[in-house]
Formats: C-alpha cells, structure tokens, sequence
C-alpha cells in the first residue's frame, strides 16, 4: 500500500519536472534567438552582466531572509557556490554569447545535441551512473532528431554545416553546461534550491564585472529600447526563471535524464520562428520533432521508476 502510495504521489512530481525542464528550454530557445538578433547593440560581456544584474535585483527580495538564514552553509561550502557560478552563471552564458557573435542559430543547436551525450559520460565516469542501451539509443535518436530539423528533412545536411571559430565558444559553453549540472547533483540538502542559485549568482557577478570591465565596450547609456528589452528577458526569463526551472527539473530527474530535454532548443525555435516570424514549419522540422520527443520517451521512462525510489527515500 505504502508502494503504491509513493508511485501515485511520484508520477506528479515527474509530470512537473518534464514540464519544469521543457519550459527552461523553451526559455533557452529565446535567449538564442535574442542573443543572435541583438549582437550588433550588445557586447557579450555587458550583456551577461546586465542580464543577471536584473536577474539579481528580481531575485534578492525573496531570498536575502533565506541568504541569511543559511548564511553560515552557504560560507562553508563557498566552492560549490563558486563553481555553480563560474560554470552555469558566467561560462555558459559568456560562451554562448561570444559564440552567438560569429555562428548563426543553427550552429549553435545542433552543437547543443552533443551536450545529452556529455553529461551521460560524465555521470559514468563520475561513477554517478552506467549508461544503459536505452539511454544510448535515446541520445543517437535525439541527435538524429536534431539534424533532420537543422537540415530541413535531410540528417545529411549537418554534414555541410561550416564549423568555425564561433563554434569552439560552443563547445566550450557545451563543457561549462555539462559541468554545472553535474554539480546540481550534489546539491547540499541544508540549502534550498531558490537560495542555491541567489548564492551563486552573486558569487559570479563580481567576476561578470571584471569581465565586463576588461572587455566590455558597449554605452550602456546609448542603448536602444529593444535592447532593454532583450536585456530584460535574458534576464527575467533565460536566466532567472529558465535556471530555478532548470535546477528543480535535475533534482527530481538527475542530470542524465535532464540533459535529454536540451535537444527540445531546436523544436522551441522552429516553433517560436512559426508563431513570432510568420515562418512555415516544414515536414522535416515537424519529423525531427517527433524524434526528439520519442527520444525523452525513450530516455527517460526507465529513469522515472529509479528516481521515484530515490524520492522516496528522501521524502
């Protein structure tokens, strides 16, 4: 009875962080396609600065009591704190926007795919996770699913893509992802979720500054509107919200069955071009989005089971 009980009570909580994780990269997708529109307005130094300032500002108010409170942790573990603000806050961001500036959009999704692939080697070389036929099949399907959209009906096509310089910040933005969601893994259950990430960001903003000092040339006080608004939603959604999802989405999953949802970018900005742009869909984006949702399906059933008995031994 008590068996039953916990599964009924465990399927919600996985039905929210499936819908927690696809609404992070439904965030994400924005972030690329904004990052890409405003890159002759914005340095990706100031930009990432700006945007988490905001983030910051949004924030603080409902957390300082909980900063506070779990002051004397967050001082005792300060290099988990730092490493999730070097990594997600600061490498990430700096990387994709660096990378925004030279390599369009379809570059930078389909270089995402390999990111689902990483995190699971990482879990099995951490010796967090072994890397089951199902969950190597999901990630070849999610990849596949990828390059039909990216090459409108044809996988062939990625083949073709040009690989440059703006390519090497994507991997390296790929690198940094990878390593901040292994690190959500050992999340300290003393600190909640909302005050794990306030911490970070403000570990990381010092570093933002010097970044932006170094390197930054935009005039802040000569940006446009639509630059404001860019830096609000960046800010607001892509960072704030799309990272509090994001960070409830892996501890309810894991990072292995998490880092399937980042093939979904793709599938969001085929959809958001649609409802935004006036863009046609086409038969290869709507294929390749089937095949990226059977890949979660495929990834992600036989992970659920495991994570409800972990839940339930924590609850």
């Amino acid at each position: 009875m008590a068996a039953a009980e916990t599964g009924a009570q465990a399927a919600p909580r996985g039905g929210w962080a499936a819908a927690a994780l696809a609404c992070a990269c439904l965030m994400w997708a924005g972030n690329f396609v904004t990052g890409r529109a405003i890159r002759g307005l914005l340095d990706p130094e100031t930009l990432n600065l700006l945007r988490w300032l905001v983030a910051a500002a949004a924030f603080l108010p409902f957390t300082a009591r909980g900063l506070w409170r779990h002051r004397a942790a967050i001082a005792r573990l300060w290099p988990w704190f730092l490493g999730l603000g070097l990594t997600g806050v600061v490498g990430f961001q700096e990387a994709t926007y660096m990378a925004l500036t030279m390599s369009p959009v379809a570059n930078a999704a389909l270089l995402l795919a390999v990111m689902p692939m990483l995190i699971l080697a990482s879990s099995a070389l951490l010796g967090k996770a072994r890397l089951s036929a199902r969950q190597a099949v999901a990630v070849a399907v999610s990849f596949l699913g990828v390059a039909v959209i990216l090459g409108e009906g044809d996988p062939m096509a990625v083949l073709r893509l040009h690989l440059g310089a703006g390519d090497l910040w994507l991997l390296a933005a790929v690198a940094a992802w990878t390593a901040y969601t292994q690190l959500l893994r050992s999340v300290p259950k003393t600190v909640p979720g909302d005050v794990s990430l306030m911490a970070s960001i403000l570990f990381a903003l010092p570093v933002l500054a010097l970044l932006a000092l170094w390197r930054g040339h935009s005039e802040i006080a000569a940006l446009p509107p639509r630059a404001w608004a860019a830096v609000l939603y960046v800010g607001l959604f892509a960072a704030l919200a799309a990272f509090l999802l994001w960070g409830y989405g892996v501890r309810r999953k894991g990072p292995d069955a998490a880092g399937l949802y980042i093939n979904l970018i793709p599938v969001f900005s085929a959809a958001l071009a649609w409802a935004l742009l006036g863009e046609a869909v086409t038969a290869g984006q709507a294929a390749g989005a089937a095949l990226i949702v059977l890949s979660l399906w495929l990834g992600t059933a036989g992970v659920r089971s495991r994570k409800a008995g972990v839940d339930a031994t924590q609850g």
